[in-house]
Order: structure tokens, then C-alpha cells, then sequence
């Protein structure tokens, strides 16, 4: 890290080095956490682990500013889950947008 920061002469300047070293990897960590993000699957888990897991991705994804909308988790949700649960999905699908609730 000081390799990093050497040469800085301002605390704005050593600001924007130590941001930058640390945004170096934001692509790449955009691509590892989509894929898992979308390959996430209920499998043996809990809903709410599911669920848990889930949210921990899209917090990730917006902590480098790729915030997923509540439209595409819910999809992203229900696409996840066990086919254990396929009549709630389907229920989900058929049933009308609402919005302002």
C-alpha cells in the first residue's frame, strides 16, 4: 500500500491514491459478483438464507455502484428458488404490477 502512496505531497492528492487503488478492481469485482449474484440458487438453503445471501450480493453490487433495481431481485428471487416452491413463483407471475404501495 505505500508503494501506492508515495508521492502524494497533499492530503487531497493521498486521498485520491488510496481511492484509486482501491477502485483499481471495481470491473472485475462487478463481473465476479454478477455472476454470483445471478447463479445464486436456493438449493438446500432456507428461504431466509436464501434471501440473506441475496441481499449481501446486491449490497456488495452497490457498494460499487451497480445498484440492482427491486424489480430485477424480485426476478432475480423467484428465479432462485427451489422448485419446491414452483406454485408461488408461478402465483408471483401471473399476479398485476402494483405500484405506490
Amino acid at each position: 500500500m505505500c508503494d501506492h502512496v508515495v508521492g502524494a505531497t497533499t492530503t487531497y492528492a493521498l486521498w485520491h491514491k488510496i481511492k484509486d487503488f482501491f477502485l483499481a478492481n471495481r470491473d472485475a469485482r462487478f463481473m465476479i459478483l454478477n455472476r454470483q449474484y445471478r447463479n445464486l440458487k436456493q438449493g438446500d438453503l432456507s428461504v431466509s438464507e436464501y434471501a440473506r445471501r441475496l441481499k449481501l450480493l446486491t449490497d456488495a453490487l452497490a457498494d460499487i455502484d451497480h445498484v440492482v433495481t427491486e424489480v430485477d431481485l424480485t426476478t432475480q428471487f423467484l428465479h432462485g428458488l427451489d422448485k419446491r416452491l414452483d406454485t408461488l413463483v408461478q402465483n408471483r407471475a401471473l399476479a398485476p404490477v402494483r405500484k405506490g404501495l
